[in-house]
């Protein structure tokens, strides 16, 4: 059920509960100006503040890291079991809505047991950013850690990576 629900909350990924934008700030390690003067020490100097930008590259990466957007979902999905399921609960909701895709995803999406959407299925889903936009920022935003699910599925680029 889970990866049927991701791939329809993925074609919706334009739905979203909030928009945060961080900036991170990164300064050069210094000692203070406390060096022989030698070539040597400039050198250690600027590989310890290569290593460092690359270990905040690596934490800040998370999901963002993932290759595809199943796998980068997925990873979201791991870090933020609670908003994800509410996220999805509130977009298979919405979706199998009698005047929204119930009839398309009947045998699949919105079956008694949830399968992957059929293509008619996603084609459906894929129209319902206006439909299902305020239902589910609605449902999402009474959840921090929805919010905080959608917010990993926007900043790892989930959308944009291949979807296997």
């Amino acid at each position: 059920m889970k990866s049927a629900s991701i791939a329809v909350a993925l074609a919706l990924l334009v739905i979203a509960c909030s928009s945060t934008t961080t900036t991170t700030t990164t300064t050069g390690g210094s000692d203070g100006g406390a060096s022989d003067g030698g070539a040597t020490d400039g050198k250690a100097a600027d590989d310890k503040d290569k290593d460092t930008e690359e270990e905040e590259d690596e934490e800040e990466e998370g999901c963002g890291g993932a290759k595809t957007q199943d796998a980068c979902a997925q990873c979201c999905l791991a870090d933020h079991q609670a908003g994800g399921a509410v996220y999805i609960g509130a977009l298979q909701a919405c979706t199998c809505k009698a005047e929204n895709c119930q009839e398309d995803c009947a045998d699949t999406y919105c079956a008694e047991t949830p399968a992957q959407p059929s293509a008619k299925c996603a084609t459906c889903a894929q129209g319902l950013q206006q439909a299902c936009g305020q239902e589910v920022t609605t449902a999402c935003n009474a959840n921090q850690d929805c919010v905080a699910f959608n917010k990993c599925l926007g900043d790892s680029g989930c959308a944009t990576k291949p979807q296997r």
